[in-house]
């Protein structure tokens, strides 16, 4: 409850058409935020070890570099949400695993999870023992957008090297609102 209106910390001796402007005010939110998820380049059509258990790629070097790409173009050609800034250099930085080699894994880290929940809520006095309640809760009220890790983005040696690490979904929901209005007696 905010300390606005009768008997608050502000608005204390307000009137009371003022208190039902300023009284009665509730705020509530839920903040989720995770590190990145970890992600495994994968063999690709090759297998190191049995041709029913395909390994992990190892890497050439140091790794690509990696930023969320919303709207990535490459050659003109579009490619869409992607985990590397360069999927054609970030394809080229792994090589398929040699027999007898696991590969390594976890060592991209994709989007991590971030957003805001959030409500407003006041009562109106009708009385005694009534009351009119109105709420607005918005969910992702920032409308971030997270893609998920698992849900296509594996990257995997032998796609198209423009489609490496391409995102396919999002884990976060858009922008959803909702108002409610109740009457308790």
């Amino acid at each position: 409850r905010l300390p606005f209106g009768k008997g608050q910390m502000l608005g204390g001796d307000a009137g009371s058409v003022l208190n039902e402007l300023i009284g009665g005010w509730h705020v509530s939110g839920v903040v989720r935020w995770t590190s990145a998820f970890p992600i495994t380049v994968d063999n690709g059509p090759d297998w190191a070890t049995d041709w029913n258990i395909e390994g992990d790629a190892e890497p050439n070097g140091p790794l690509p570099a990696q930023h969320t790409q919303k709207n990535l173009v490459v050659d003109g050609t579009y490619v869409g949400p992607n985990m590397f800034v360069n999927p054609v250099a970030a394809e080229a930085s792994f090589r398929p695993d040699w027999p007898g080699e696991s590969g390594v894994r976890n060592n991209i880290f994709g989007d991590g999870m971030f957003d805001i929940d959030t409500g407003v809520a006041k009562d109106f006095s009708l009385g005694e023992a009534r009351r009119l309640e109105f709420t607005w809760q918005a969910f992702n009220a920032l409308n971030s957008v997270r893609y998920n890790v698992r849900g296509g983005a594996q990257p995997a040696l032998g796609d198209a090297a423009t489609q490496f690490g391409t995102y396919v979904e999002t884990i976060t929901n858009p922008r959803f609102m909702q108002f409610a209005l109740r009457f308790v007696f």
